[in-house]
């Protein structure tokens, strides 16, 4: 864990399972797959997304508050950055 990291209690069987994501319809087919064939009810999936640097910053973060809310939608923990 890099410095100033937390651990969140662990739960019996939980997973932090991490999924790359972009603006592309695979990464949403991706999203749809682990959702329905991977994550367990006790799971908290990490979303990483690399924004383009020909990106503003502001148009990053609405991108992954987004996704944020489509997990938090679907029941899908999502751990504090």
């Amino acid at each position: 864990m890099g410095a100033g990291a937390s651990r969140r209690p662990a739960r019996p069987g939980a997973r932090t399972l991490v999924l790359a994501v972009d603006d592309s319809p695979e990464a949403a087919v991706a999203f749809s797959w682990v959702r329905a064939n991977v994550l367990r009810p006790s799971d908290s999936l990490a979303l990483v997304h690399v924004h383009d640097p020909g990106v503003g910053e502001e148009q990053a973060r609405r991108k992954v508050a987004k996704l944020e809310e489509l997990c938090h939608k679907h029941g899908i923990p999502v751990p504090p950055p």
